[in-house]
């Protein structure tokens, strides 16, 4: 194959998948006009931590400790009955932990890009529960952890009024695994999950019942 077939190529797989994305914008904007969405931006705290487990069910000798980070975004949630509706975030939430080495607080900072998929029960006027899961892509970390992240997400928001909204969830990764040449357990494989709490300020842009203004 020549390199102008293969440059042919590549831009065609790039006009896809700008047509894709241009495609889905325009699905989410024709959403955001009905009159049961609204959406806007949130951006919060994030309590980092990695649970980690070996093989014989326990921790070995490695210890991390939690950190703090943050994670900004933005929103769309769609009523589709009386107490339910789906939201879907597109956040940029910096994770990883700390661990103390030699006296030494040595922090792993892991960026990643997230979009929660959330199922939401509206548990009173103001009061909202919600679960789902949370998919994410790492753009950039430490090279032993997975590029792609999943996790289960379960939380509760508090409409404080029309616009401003708290919120408090806690994510928590499927198990993975990478090398353990320069870890404490070399001998034992273990398994790690990121375990991550988020308290979140959000602030609505499109107003349910818009349309009807």
């Amino acid at each position: 194959m020549t390199n102008n077939q293969l440059a042919s190529k590549t831009f065609e797989k790039k006009a896809i998948m700008t047509r894709n994305f241009i495609t889905l914008i325009l699905m989410f904007i024709s959403v955001s006009l009905s009159a049961q969405t609204y959406g806007g931006i949130i951006a919060g705290l994030n309590l980092n931590d990695m649970i980690i487990t070996t093989s014989q069910g326990d921790t070995g000798s490695e210890v991390t400790n939690p950190r703090y980070s943050f994670h900004a975004g933005s929103f769309l949630q769609h009523r589709f009955s009386d107490h339910f509706s789906w939201r879907i975030e597109m956040l940029f939430s910096n994770k990883g932990y700390s661990r103390i080495i030699e006296d030494q607080k040595i922090k792993t900072s892991l960026n990643y890009l997230n979009w929660p998929i959330m199922l939401v029960y509206a548990a009173g006027s103001k009061l909202e529960l919600e679960a789902g899961l949370e998919p994410g892509y790492m753009v950039s970390g430490e090279q032993r952890f997975n590029t792609f992240d999943l996790g289960v997400d379960i939380g509760a928001r508090y409409n404080l009024s029309d616009k401003f909204n708290i919120g408090l969830r806690y994510n928590l990764g499927f198990p993975f695994q990478f090398k353990t040449d320069n870890l404490d357990f070399s001998n034992t494989q273990a398994s790690y999950q990121q375990s991550v709490f988020q308290f979140s300020i959000g602030y609505n842009l499109i107003r349910e019942n818009a349309s009807e203004n």
